[in-house]
């Protein structure tokens, strides 16, 4: 008897040596370059490989306004930035994470100061830009490219309240600018005279066309659903600061 449980204990040893557990996970890639709309697949492998109970993955993003991800580890870029998609196991005690980056299709352009509210001299000392002119409401920058007219920055008596980018007057120009800023910005809603974009809560770009002013990207405090006619009233006052300087020029 005493040699028979002997026996049994040397076999359930045996059996308990011989399960495979899991030891690691990985990932198939540990950094992805990709576009705005495009999508990636990333697969996950597990070691041993032959473990007696397949593991169960979960996946997350650490920003999915910059990358979601599916529960098959299918990444879809959403926007221009840089995130982490990371993949676990379903108790959590094994994970392994990819960077993902965004890269823009377009750079149409350098985002102009949005920091409404700041002074003549800041606006004067950070943008980079070429100076032309300015009047005491306004400051007037040559654009970067030939793609680029001109970068206005318009003030009140509480400092920068807008900026407009004007841009060359062209079609192919208008499709690089929509990509531009679709892939940066989530449609905030479709205007009489344009397209608005939501920058961040604080900002709103919309690329419209004005006969005075031509093609343009107007930043500008977000308050359309405030005020109907905001957007009207601000364009008349670009056009016609906008000429001014043109002339002073």
């Amino acid at each position: 008897m005493k040699q028979l449980f002997v026996c049994l204990v040397i076999a359930i040893a045996l059996l308990s040596s011989c399960k495979k557990e899991l030891k690691s996970i990985s990932l198939s890639e540990t950094e992805i370059f990709m576009h705005y709309e495009e999508t990636h697949q990333l697969n996950v492998s597990y070691s041993p490989s032959d473990v007696d109970v397949p593991p169960v993955f979960s996946w997350s993003s650490d920003d999915s306004n910059i990358a979601e991800i599916d529960q098959n580890g299918n990444v879809e870029a959403i926007k221009v930035g840089e995130t982490q998609v990371t993949v676990q196991t379903e108790n959590g005690k094994f994970q392994a994470s990819c960077n993902v980056i965004i890269e823009p299709i377009s750079n149409l352009y350098e985002q102009p100061i949005t920091e409404w509210g700041k002074s003549f001299n800041y606006v004067l000392e950070n943008e980079k830009r070429t100076y032309i002119v300015e009047t005491e409401s306004a400051i007037l920058y040559e654009g970067e490219n030939s793609k680029v007219e001109n970068v206005m920055y318009m003030f009140d008596y509480s400092g920068l309240n807008s900026v407009i980018v004007i841009l060359k007057e062209t079609e192919a120009v208008l499709d690089e600018a929509s990509v531009y800023l679709e892939e940066r910005f989530d449609l905030l809603t479709v205007l009489d005279s344009g397209i608005a974009y939501k920058v961040n809560n604080d900002v709103v770009a919309v690329l419209g066309y004005d006969n005075g002013l031509g093609l343009f990207v107007l930043y500008m405090e977000n308050t359309l659903t405030k005020s109907s006619n905001l957007m009207s009233n601000q364009l008349r006052d670009l056009k016609n600061t906008y000429k001014i300087l043109k002339k002073i020029n």
